[in-house]
């Protein structure tokens, strides 16, 4: 709902660090994995009910899922790495749900 408006402020921050991690050879799908890491972690430590840890967790699987997009826009995006992080991120979105009903 909010995306579009926030876009392209978020595009002004994330944008240039994204080019500094792709001047680095930190590649996209890299970043989509360790993503995915933190997810996953976060819905363990939910379940765990360690939600400090949680959140924090979850805040670095957005910043990684916001800097790989603009990592790829800064090299060559793939079909492949964007098959790869619409997957994680719809089994980030699935587990954070199910790892509070877990914890429930």
């Amino acid at each position: 709902m909010f995306d579009a408006a926030l876009r392209p402020y978020l595009d002004r921050v994330i944008d240039p660090i994204g080019r500094w991690c792709a001047a680095r050879r930190i590649s996209a799908s890299m970043l989509t994995v360790t993503g995915f890491a933190f997810g996953m972690a976060a819905a363990l430590a939910v379940v765990m009910g360690m939600m400090v840890s949680a959140f924090v967790l979850i805040l670095l699987n957005r910043l990684c899922d916001g800097l790989d997009g603009a990592i790829a826009r800064a090299t060559v995006p793939t079909d492949f790495g964007g098959f790869l992080d619409i997957v994680f991120d719809f089994i980030f979105y699935a587990m954070i749900p199910f790892s509070f009903a877990l914890y429930d």
